[in-house]
């Protein structure tokens, strides 16, 4: 039994339509960053900067790493000022 979407593609067909948002090197980076994260090795800046402990800074961070690296990641959202 499979699950219909509104204009009758099934839930399986709609990856082929929908691009992915990171590449598998990107989902590497990411996922190493967050073990490194909740291990307790994470800092901000250099290694004597304090650690990182918000999942959401975790992240940002693995985001931009992989950025750096050239990974396919989508572009930082701005956010306007009121």
């Amino acid at each position: 039994m499979s699950a219909k979407i509104s204009h009758g593609v099934s839930s399986k067909g709609i990856s082929k339509i929908v691009a992915k948002k990171y590449s598998k090197a990107a989902e590497k980076k990411i996922s190493k960053v967050m073990r490194e994260g909740y291990a307790g090795k994470l800092h901000t800046g250099s290694k004597k900067g304090p650690k990182v402990t918000s999942p959401k800074q975790m992240k940002a961070i693995a985001l931009s790493e992989a950025r750096r690296a050239g990974d396919k990641v989508p572009k930082v959202k701005n956010k306007k000022s009121k």
